[in-house]
């Protein structure tokens, strides 16, 4: 009875001893495959990630970078201005002149008289009525030769204008913004008017542009504008003491 109860214990080890060896054999076949797909999955994963090329530019971006585009804007906005000063000319609002541009004309034509300082504090922003009463002084009362000149001024705001875009995003987008400036038709209007806003959009946009410019003189020289511009519209002032912080910690 002895040896038969030894000889059921010994079956019984060996057969755990089998079951144990199988367990391992499984865990090792599971890790084997874990493995290979693993690696096979890390094979794969340049195909399936892969970065793709960079797209180039558009057809209409290409167009706009074009070397004609902006000379085109400016020739574009020239002949408008010059179809409205005609239109206009043929309307009685061309030589009777009323609300501001009635004051900004009677002031530039006393200071066209000498009468530089005036008695009063300023009815308006001053430079614009000096700068009407320097060309009554030298060539004369012309309401044409003032709409010519300040035509001139809006030109050169659109030039600014896709400066400015290029510098901030790109060659398209700043020749976009040149014949947006060309085109618009409030700019047109008052380019055509004896009123200043002309030349306070062009002396924000010289400073914005020379702003820019890393160079101490242009630097200097976005100061100079922008004082000249506050000159043209008071609430710019607000914008000096930023400027000057500005450039006191670009100095430190």
């Amino acid at each position: 009875g002895r040896l038969g109860r030894t000889g059921k214990q010994g079956g019984g080890r060996a057969e755990r001893r089998r079951r144990t060896r199988d367990k391992g054999k499984d865990r090792a076949a599971a890790a084997g495959g874990a493995g290979a797909s693993s690696s096979s999955g890390a094979q794969l994963a340049p195909e399936e990630v892969a970065p793709t090329a960079a797209a180039g530019p558009t057809r209409f971006e290409a167009l706009l970078e074009s070397r004609w585009v902006l000379p085109a804007a400016l020739l574009v906005g020239l002949l408008l201005r010059l179809a409205h000063g005609f239109a206009l000319s043929r309307t009685p609002f061309f030589d009777h002149l009323g609300l501001d541009c009635e004051v900004y004309d009677e002031w530039a034509q006393r200071i066209a008289a000498g009468d530089w300082m005036g008695t009063r504090i300023f009815y308006q922003d001053p430079l614009y009525p000096y700068f009407l009463g320097v060309l009554y002084a030298v060539f004369g009362r012309s309401l044409w030769l003032v709409y010519l000149l300040q035509i001139g001024f809006g030109l050169a705001t659109c030039w600014l204008t896709a400066l400015l875009g290029r510098r901030l995003f790109g060659r398209a987008a700043g020749n976009l913004a040149g014949w947006m400036a060309a085109l618009f038709a409030p700019s047109i209007f008052s380019e055509l008017q004896v009123e200043k806003t002309f030349l306070s959009v062009f002396l924000v946009a010289a400073f914005l542009v020379t702003f820019l410019d890393r160079r101490p003189r242009m630097r200097l020289a976005s100061g100079l504008l922008l004082a000249l511009a506050c000159l043209t519209r008071a609430n710019l002032i607000v914008f000096l003491p930023l400027y000057v912080l500005f450039m006191s910690l670009v100095q430190l």
